[in-house]
Protein backbone atom coordinates (compact mmCIF):
# COMPACT_ATOMS: atom_id res chain seq x y z
CA UNK A 1 0.00 0.00 0.00
CA UNK A 2 1.03 3.36 -0.79
CA UNK A 3 2.07 5.69 1.88
CA UNK A 4 0.13 8.78 0.78
CA UNK A 5 0.85 11.17 3.54
CA UNK A 6 4.85 10.58 1.84
CA UNK A 7 3.12 11.14 -1.35
CA UNK A 8 1.19 14.20 -0.30
CA UNK A 9 4.52 15.60 1.18
CA UNK A 10 6.29 14.83 -2.18
CA UNK A 11 3.23 17.06 -4.10
CA UNK A 12 3.21 20.06 -1.63
CA UNK A 13 7.13 19.80 -2.16
CA UNK A 14 6.60 20.71 -5.93
CA UNK A 15 5.19 24.04 -5.34
CA UNK A 16 8.11 25.29 -4.19
CA UNK A 17 10.23 24.80 -7.07
CA UNK A 18 10.17 26.25 -11.05
CA UNK A 19 10.72 24.85 -14.06
CA UNK A 20 14.27 23.64 -14.78
CA UNK A 21 15.16 24.09 -18.36
CA UNK A 22 19.00 22.85 -19.50
CA UNK A 23 20.42 24.55 -22.21
CA UNK A 24 23.77 23.71 -24.03
CA UNK A 25 26.46 26.59 -25.61
CA UNK A 26 27.06 26.10 -29.35
CA UNK A 27 28.75 28.32 -31.90
CA UNK A 28 25.37 29.79 -32.84
CA UNK A 29 24.11 30.64 -29.16
CA UNK A 30 22.45 28.51 -26.87
CA UNK A 31 20.07 25.33 -27.81
CA UNK A 32 17.46 23.63 -26.05
CA UNK A 33 18.13 20.44 -24.52
CA UNK A 34 15.20 19.65 -22.17
CA UNK A 35 12.70 21.02 -19.32
CA UNK A 36 12.67 19.36 -16.21
CA UNK A 37 9.29 16.98 -16.46
CA UNK A 38 9.49 16.82 -20.35
CA UNK A 39 10.14 13.42 -20.53
CA UNK A 40 9.09 12.81 -24.21
CA UNK A 41 11.06 15.83 -25.02
CA UNK A 42 8.43 17.46 -26.78
CA UNK A 43 9.46 21.08 -25.38
CA UNK A 44 6.17 21.16 -23.18
CA UNK A 45 5.62 19.73 -19.39
CA UNK A 46 2.11 18.16 -19.94
CA UNK A 47 0.23 15.01 -18.91
CA UNK A 48 1.79 12.93 -21.53
CA UNK A 49 5.28 13.49 -19.65
CA UNK A 50 3.04 12.07 -16.89
CA UNK A 51 1.58 8.98 -18.83
CA UNK A 52 5.45 8.20 -19.92
CA UNK A 53 6.66 8.40 -16.21
CA UNK A 54 3.97 6.19 -15.38
CA UNK A 55 4.67 3.49 -17.50
CA UNK A 56 8.34 3.64 -16.64
CA UNK A 57 7.42 3.72 -13.15
CA UNK A 58 5.27 1.05 -13.24
CA UNK A 59 7.42 -1.04 -15.55
CA UNK A 60 5.33 -1.20 -18.52
CA UNK A 61 7.61 0.63 -20.51
CA UNK A 62 11.28 2.27 -19.57
CA UNK A 63 12.37 5.75 -20.63
CA UNK A 64 14.77 4.74 -23.13
CA UNK A 65 16.56 8.44 -23.43
CA UNK A 66 19.55 10.10 -20.41
CA UNK A 67 17.39 13.31 -21.36
CA UNK A 68 14.36 11.72 -20.60
CA UNK A 69 15.61 10.04 -17.76
CA UNK A 70 17.04 13.55 -16.42
CA UNK A 71 14.11 15.11 -17.33
CA UNK A 72 11.86 12.28 -14.93
CA UNK A 73 14.60 12.64 -12.03
CA UNK A 74 12.33 15.25 -10.52
CA UNK A 75 13.72 15.33 -7.41
CA UNK A 76 17.31 14.67 -7.86
CA UNK A 77 17.85 11.63 -6.06
CA UNK A 78 19.46 9.59 -8.94
CA UNK A 79 16.41 7.46 -9.34
CA UNK A 80 12.72 7.79 -11.68
CA UNK A 81 10.12 6.82 -8.53
CA UNK A 82 6.67 7.01 -7.60
CA UNK A 83 7.87 10.39 -6.04
CA UNK A 84 9.08 11.63 -9.23
CA UNK A 85 5.62 10.69 -10.78
CA UNK A 86 3.80 12.62 -7.61
CA UNK A 87 5.46 15.68 -8.25
CA UNK A 88 5.32 15.40 -11.40
CA UNK A 89 1.55 15.20 -11.73
CA UNK A 90 0.98 18.16 -9.27
CA UNK A 91 2.89 20.15 -11.63
CA UNK A 92 0.88 19.20 -14.30
CA UNK A 93 -2.36 19.48 -12.44
CA UNK A 94 -1.73 22.51 -10.57
CA UNK A 95 0.70 24.11 -13.10
CA UNK A 96 3.55 24.60 -10.45
CA UNK A 97 6.99 25.02 -11.28
CA UNK A 98 10.23 23.31 -10.13
CA UNK A 99 13.17 25.25 -9.06
CA UNK A 100 15.19 22.49 -7.02
CA UNK A 101 19.32 24.44 -8.08
CA UNK A 102 18.04 27.55 -10.05
CA UNK A 103 19.42 29.54 -7.45
CA UNK A 104 19.60 32.47 -9.75
CA UNK A 105 15.98 32.71 -11.13
CA UNK A 106 16.43 32.12 -14.54
CA UNK A 107 14.38 28.91 -15.18
CA UNK A 108 17.72 26.63 -15.82
CA UNK A 109 19.47 24.69 -13.65
CA UNK A 110 22.88 25.03 -15.24
CA UNK A 111 26.85 25.78 -13.75
CA UNK A 112 26.25 29.34 -13.09
CA UNK A 113 23.38 27.90 -10.39
CA UNK A 114 26.21 25.54 -9.61
CA UNK A 115 29.08 28.58 -9.14
CA UNK A 116 26.45 30.24 -6.82
CA UNK A 117 25.99 26.94 -4.39
CA UNK A 118 29.77 26.20 -4.40
CA UNK A 119 30.87 29.61 -3.28
CA UNK A 120 28.02 29.66 -0.79
CA UNK A 121 29.05 26.27 0.70
CA UNK A 122 32.53 26.97 0.20
CA UNK A 123 33.22 30.56 1.41
CA UNK A 124 30.19 31.26 2.82
CA UNK A 125 28.66 34.05 0.24
CA UNK A 126 25.17 35.67 0.83
CA UNK A 127 21.94 33.57 -0.65
CA UNK A 128 18.76 35.50 -0.58
CA UNK A 129 15.50 33.68 1.37
CA UNK A 130 14.39 31.98 -2.55
CA UNK A 131 17.92 31.26 -3.18
CA UNK A 132 18.24 29.27 -0.25
CA UNK A 133 14.87 27.78 -0.39
CA UNK A 134 16.40 26.55 -3.88
CA UNK A 135 19.99 25.56 -2.91
CA UNK A 136 18.42 23.10 -0.13
CA UNK A 137 18.51 20.47 -2.83
CA UNK A 138 17.95 17.58 -0.71
CA UNK A 139 15.43 19.18 1.51
CA UNK A 140 16.70 18.43 4.32
CA UNK A 141 16.55 22.38 6.33
CA UNK A 142 20.67 22.47 5.78
CA UNK A 143 22.78 23.94 2.66
CA UNK A 144 25.80 22.12 2.56
CA UNK A 145 28.18 20.09 0.68
CA UNK A 146 25.46 17.30 -0.16
CA UNK A 147 23.27 19.96 -1.57
CA UNK A 148 26.30 21.06 -3.79
CA UNK A 149 27.23 17.49 -4.65
CA UNK A 150 24.06 15.95 -5.34
CA UNK A 151 23.10 19.09 -7.73
CA UNK A 152 26.85 18.73 -9.50
CA UNK A 153 26.24 15.23 -9.70
CA UNK A 154 22.41 15.52 -11.40
CA UNK A 155 24.34 18.56 -13.79
CA UNK A 156 27.59 15.88 -15.08
CA UNK A 157 25.30 13.61 -15.59
CA UNK A 158 22.03 14.83 -17.23
CA UNK A 159 23.52 17.79 -19.22
CA UNK A 160 25.82 16.54 -21.68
Amino acid sequence: MFNFKKIAACAAAAMTLACSVTAMPTSAGWKYVYAKGDVNGDQKVDTSDVCMLQNHVFGRKAISTKKGQGAADINFDGEITLKDLSLLAGYVKNFQFFADGDLDGDYCVDIYDLTLLEDHVLCGTYLSARQQIWADVEHDGIIDYDDYRLLKKYYNTYSK
